[in-house]
């Protein structure tokens, strides 16, 4: 079991970083920051989350999101709206920028990724097929876990 987690851990990053890379590129998407991009996603999840809501989503700190919060508003991704019954709270909402931008690059995204597995053979592609749903519960373990952390800390 300790080669398998070796194999992914070494695999995952750099797997990630190159669809990244080659996705923005197919796409012509700009350079925004992962932290930024799972932001918009969990926004897009959520609806019109807190900064708090957002932050307990991403398992980070509500500073951490507030800043990224600044940067997406700054760059035309999202609105900042104050509560109307407690100003201390604010909603985050995406703009349709946002959204259209999330849109391309799912649809670049899963473009690349069905093109190279079509060079892999069928043994190959139900491989990942049957792998999908154990990476998944692979994340959510992994969630599990710094979710866990953090109420000891």
């Amino acid at each position: 079991m300790d080669h398998i987690a070796g194999q992914l851990s070494s695999t995952i990053g750099p797997l990630r970083r190159r669809l990244l890379r080659l996705t923005r590129a197919a796409a012509g998407l700009p350079e925004i920051p992962d932290a930024s991009v799972e932001l918009m996603r969990v926004v897009d999840q959520l609806g019109t989350p807190t900064v708090a809501e957002a932050a307990a989503a991403l398992n980070t700190a509500g500073s951490t999101v507030s800043n990224l919060v600044r940067a997406l508003v700054r760059d035309g991704l999202a609105t900042r709206t104050t509560g109307e019954t407690d100003r201390r709270i604010s909603h985050i909402a995406l703009t349709e920028r946002a959204r259209e931008l999330l849109q391309r690059y799912d649809g670049a995204s899963e473009r690349i990724v069905a093109a190279a597995m079509s060079k892999m053979d069928s043994e190959q592609r139900s491989s990942l097929a049957q792998a999908a749903p154990a990476l998944r519960s692979l994340l959510e373990a992994l969630q599990e876990t710094e979710a866990a952390q953090s109420e000891e800390d």
